[in-house]
């Protein structure tokens, strides 16, 4: 599937899905730390062809772009 965020089209991604351990997933593959990223161990973790998408629970996912982490939240209706 295609995968689009604002006006950047990300292209076919497969959607690959792992379950992974936040503090040593971020160090290795973001050199970052997951102190402050509140996400659930272990978390699921979803590479698109562009980016990493981190779901934290049903309703919040948090979304890796241009160096950063962003919170992305389901409005709801």
């Amino acid at each position: 599937g295609n995968v689009q965020f604002g006006s950047h089209a990300c292209g076919p991604s497969d959607f690959d899905v792992q379950t992974v351990e936040p503090r040593l997933y971020l160090r290795q593959q973001f050199h970052a730390s997951s102190a402050n990223l509140r996400l659930p161990d272990p978390v699921t973790v979803v590479k698109l062809n562009c980016t990493t998408v981190f779901i934290k629970n049903p309703d919040e996912l948090l979304v890796f772009w241009d160096g950063w982490f962003f919170d992305a939240a389901r409005i709801k209706p």
